[in-house]
């Protein structure tokens, strides 16, 4: 069984090279002898890290999109104003809100990818909510948006592009 053993919580290169194959019974007793902590389940927060940075690739993908075409990016927005695309925007946010919350302990910035993970599961929470209705008005808001000149478009944008890039580089231990 993989397991991780800690020697404290500013020791990073302790924590890195001190990996080691123990049985269960071995564990416990460097628990007791020794007062280490021992993580049984390093494999699965790996996980959450690899699809927490994949995630946020996808974010990066679409501010590049945006930069590059802003026309493009609202064409594919605009194809989630169906109810199945309002959920699956709901989905997308909750998934991503959740890696980033079961990642944040592992990363470069724990407190602040906790913090944009639930702000993440709450939108992703409120998204169906708002209904069909007023996604189409914030569309609407969209199409405002699309009139803009391209560099406000490109702008915002860069915005996302900049936040994903930053998600990406947080989440990677």
């Amino acid at each position: 069984m993989v397991v991780l053993v800690e020697f404290g919580p500013h020791d990073q290169t302790a924590k890195n090279s001190i990996r080691r194959t123990l049985s269960h019974r071995y564990s416990v007793a460097l628990r007791k002898k020794y007062g280490l902590t021992v993580r049984l389940s390093e494999d699965r927060r790996t996980d959450m890290t690899v699809i927490a940075f994949i995630l946020s690739l996808m974010v990066v993908a679409f501010g590049a999109l945006g930069v590059i075409s802003p026309r493009r990016l609202l064409a594919f927005v605009q194809r989630f104003e169906t109810p199945a695309g309002l959920y699956s925007a709901a989905a997308f946010r909750l998934v991503l809100g959740l890696t980033l919350l079961f990642a944040a302990p592992d990363s470069r910035a724990p407190d602040i990818i906790r913090i944009i993970g639930i702000i993440i599961v709450v939108a992703g929470l409120i998204t169906p909510l708002i209904g069909i209705e007023r996604f189409r008005h914030l569309l609407a808001w969209w199409s405002w948006w699309s009139e803009q000149k391209p560099s406000f478009m490109r702008a915002w944008a860069g915005l996302a592009l900049v936040f994903g890039m930053f998600i990406a580089y947080a989440v990677l231990p």
